[in-house]
């Protein structure tokens, strides 16, 4: 029997876009066709004014919306690629930032034994996200300590270190909001592409199975649709099989 079931998205897309090519073309194949498509209330010839679309129109619909959401996740794909990047870049540069100033601080409180440097905050775990943002705060709140910038300033580290850090921080903070973001609109997408590929596949589906059965001595033109049924699906297996054998 004729089925859609099993298709992969692409082959089911481009199966779908066979269908209404080859029964948009007024060949006298296509018009007996779709004379037999239509006498089970496929409506080739359209709804009238003020009428719902007719089964060929549904099913025209039902494919454009399942085309736009097929190029919709892939553009959400590479907006998250892009996102995921920045935010990784980001996130290198803070971590970067935090371990040199750290050092630079460590190195100094080795004969600078002041209270003040005594309190420098210690790292946490700088790969986690938990562990980057707790101890950035903690070293930017340690920078900003009076009695710090005091014991510092004979090496010229001070304000402007904090302010490089506070910058790529807030520069981390938005890259991972937008990589969030992109992550929830990629996440979207492909929740419209699964409910709009089921749409159109339930849609094809029919039609396939209808029209292997009308036009089952015409598989000439059933092989011009796109149409197939399991046999052929199943013998074109066994023979790609072999033939890798």
């Amino acid at each position: 029997m004729a089925t859609t079931s099993g298709l992969p998205e692409k082959t089911l897309y481009l199966r779908g876009q066979q269908w209404f090519d080859v029964l948009g073309d007024k060949t006298p194949e296509t018009v007996f066709a779709l004379a037999e498509l239509d006498a089970r209330g496929y409506g080739s010839a359209g709804a009238k004014a003020g009428q719902p679309p007719t089964e060929a129109q549904r099913g025209h619909i039902l494919f454009l919306a399942f085309g736009a959401t097929l190029s919709g996740k892939a553009q959400a794909g590479m907006v998250r690629s892009v996102e995921v990047l920045t935010e990784d870049a980001a996130e290198r540069a803070l971590r970067l930032w935090l371990r040199r100033v750290h050092a630079e601080i460590a190195g100094i409180r080795r004969e600078e034994a002041s209270p003040a440097l005594l309190s420098l905050p210690t790292l946490g775990e700088l790969d986690r996200v938990a562990g980057l943002d707790s101890s950035t705060r903690a070293q930017l709140d340690f920078l900003a300590v009076t009695t710090v910038q005091a014991e510092l300033a004979p090496y010229h580290l001070g304000a402007a270190d904090r302010a490089k850090g506070k910058q790529l921080y807030d520069a981390w903070l938005a890259a991972r909001a937008k990589a969030l973001g992109a992550r929830g609109s990629e996440g979207t997408a492909k929740k419209d592409k699964r409910a709009a590929r089921e749409a159109f596949d339930g849609w094809l589906n029919k039609w396939w199975a209808i029209a292997g059965a009308r036009l089952a001595q015409k598989p000439q033109i059933l092989a011009a649709m796109g149409v197939e049924s399991r046999r052929k699906a199943a013998a074109k297996a066994v023979a790609a099989t072999a033939m890798v054998g």
